[in-house]
Parts: C-alpha cells; sequence; structure tokens
C-alpha cells in the first residue's frame, strides 16, 4: 500500500507509490465543508480565529509530546494536565497519537487513538468555543472509517475532548457510530462530482438557524470580555503612567502616535439641586451650602493623536 505525507507548510496531504510518484489528496476537513457537515466560521473575526487557532495549536502539540513519550506529565501546562485528567477519568488510554489514516482519496490525521476496556476508541481534540457535535460526529466517523481500511483497526467508540472556555474545564463527548453506508455514500458523492444529501441536514439546518441568534450573543459577549479586559490594561497603564510623570515632575510625555498631557490634581464642588427642589424650594427658602458636595478628582490623563483631537 501507498504511503501518505503531510506537508504542513502547504496544509495537503499526499500519497507515494513505490515509484516515488505523489497524488494529492482531499482532506477530510475538506470533505466535509464541501457538503455541508462542518461548521462555516467565515462570520468569525480573523483575530478570534487567529486566538482559538493558537490556543488549540499549543494544546495538541503538548498532548501529542506527552503521548509520545517526549513530554513527562511535570512540564505540561496546567490546561493540558486537565485534558489528561478527563481522559484518565474515564479510563481511556492512549495507544497511537496524531495517526495518519486515509483510503485512495482522502486523508486525515486522528488526534488519538486510545483504549478503553481493551476496546480501540478514537478521541478527537476541540478547542472551540461551541462544541459542535453534528461536524464532529460525522469527522471521527470519516475518521473510524479511514482507521479501518488504512491500519485494519476497527475502532469501538468516538470521543471528543472538548475543552468548554466559559467553564475553563474539559469535557469528554461520546458520538454515535453511524452506519458505514452513511459514511460510503458520502465517499461516493464525493467521487461523483455530486453534493451529499443527508436526511437529518434539513433538520439540523433548522435547529442551527434557531440557535444563530445564541450564537451571535456568545460572540457579543465573547467580544464585551475582550474589550472589557482592554479597558482595564488601559486603566493600569494610565494608573501607572501618572505616577511615573508624578514623581519625574513631567507635564507631558509623547509616544510614536500620542501626546500625552497631565491635569493635576483638583477639588471640585458641586450644588445637589435635586435635594433643592425636593426641600427647600417648597418653603422658598434656599441654603445651597447646606447641599453643596466636595469630591476630589485624582490626576489623571488626557490622551490624543497629534494629527487630531481625541480625548479619552
Amino acid at each position: 500500500m501507498s504511503r501518505v505525507i503531510y506537508d504542513k507548510e502547504q496544509e495537503k496531504y499526499f500519497s507515494q507509490d513505490e515509484d516515488g510518484n505523489l497524488k494529492e489528496l482531499l482532506r477530510v476537513t475538506q470533505l466535509l465543508a464541501k457538503h455541508g457537515l462542518s461548521v462555516n466560521y467565515d462570520d468569525v473575526p480573523e483575530h478570534i480565529m487567529e486566538s482559538a487557532r493558537i490556543f488549540g495549536d499549543i494544546h495538541h502539540a503538548w498532548l501529542d509530546k506527552f503521548f509520545k513519550g517526549l513530554a513527562s506529565e511535570e512540564d505540561l501546562p496546567d490546561i493540558t494536565k486537565e485534558g489528561l485528567k478527563t481522559l484518565k477519568t474515564f479510563g481511556i488510554s492512549p495507544f497511537i497519537s496524531e495517526q495518519r489514516v486515509h483510503n485512495d482519496f482522502l486523508a486525515g490525521t486522528v488526534d488519538l487513538i486510545g483504549l478503553k476496556d481493551d476496546d480501540p476508541v478514537i478521541v478527537d481534540f476541540k478547542f472551540t468555543y461551541n462544541f459542535n457535535y453534528h461536524s464532529v460526529m460525522w469527522q471521527t466517523n470519516v475518521y473510524r472509517v479511514l482507521a479501518r481500511t488504512s491500519l485494519g483497526i476497527e475502532i469501538k467508540r468516538l470521543y471528543c475532548l472538548w475543552y468548554n472556555k466559559p467553564k475553563g474545564e474539559f469535557e469528554l463527548k461520546e458520538l454515535p457510530l453511524l452506519d458505514d453506508i452513511l459514511v460510503y455514500e458520502l465517499f461516493a458523492a464525493e467521487l461523483d462530482g455530486e453534493v451529499f444529501i443527508e436526511e437529518q441536514n434539513t433538520a439540523i439546518a433548522k435547529i442551527e438557524r434557531e440557535l444563530a441568534i445564541d450564537k451571535e450573543f456568545a460572540k457579543f459577549y465573547e467580544a464585551e470580555r475582550y474589550v472589557n479586559q482592554l479597558k482595564t490594561n488601559i486603566e493600569l497603564i494610565k494608573d501607572e503612567l501618572v505616577k511615573e510623570m508624578l514623581a519625574h515632575g513631567l507635564k507631558t510625555y509623547e509616544t510614536k502616535h500620542f501626546k500625552i498631557t497631565l491635569v493635576g490634581e483638583s477639588t471640585t464642588s458641586k450644588v445637589d439641586f435635586k435635594k433643592v427642589v425636593e426641600t427647600e424650594l417648597k418653603d422658598k427658602k434656599i441654603d445651597l451650602e447646606k447641599y453643596t458636595t466636595t469630591s476630589t478628582r485624582k490626576a489623571h490623563l488626557k490622551i490624543y493623536p497629534k494629527e487630531e483631537k481625541v480625548w479619552l
């Protein structure tokens, strides 16, 4: 049988025959996307996608190193350790990590083939914000069929080790074994240049439309948390800069794009007119001093671009 080569830079799989000839293979993720069986992330901002990719790649790499004996458990980041702990809790031990599986036109990489009660199982690692059940179900079932074809291994169970970011913990999700006929119908549709039609797709599309509002809110609150964190960081920077400027007697400070002016501490007084209206005016007796409050405004910064004044 020909062997499979993965070109990481091009993100492409190739089969190589005995004469060294290469043939490009379709990726499993490409197959699922073409036939509407995976999640479309086109509407997710690129910086969020990139952050999620980096986060996932880091912990994928650490798990792979551990399973291959290239790192000890003590070497692992805390999050990765929790993932490993979850697998142990459910009685799953590693067998093969980052294993290529394929047939004559399709290839993919299984994150982990493990053993549970001496039975081979597939575990896919996901670090997405939402757990996309339908997509992961299809991906792991395609891997299962390819593992039988290329490795001669009969997978008994399918799992996804998903990092639930809002909760900050891992969850192990078991996925159903689809009828092999469904998977082979998907393969046949691809080879025939047709679109695979799954009976469940209509119902799932309806559910996904109904859940769209939930996804939008999730994206909004994720962005809001990001903005709030930026605001917190900026306030910390401002406080430190005020202290430094006061300590060194600086009135202004310039960065590449901003001119920063230190406004000294000041005291202001104001009249509580609401109380005046509610009490004194009823009797037409006004004693403003009685309702004057004094507050101290701490030193702060005015920051604006050099080209255009924009107060922060």
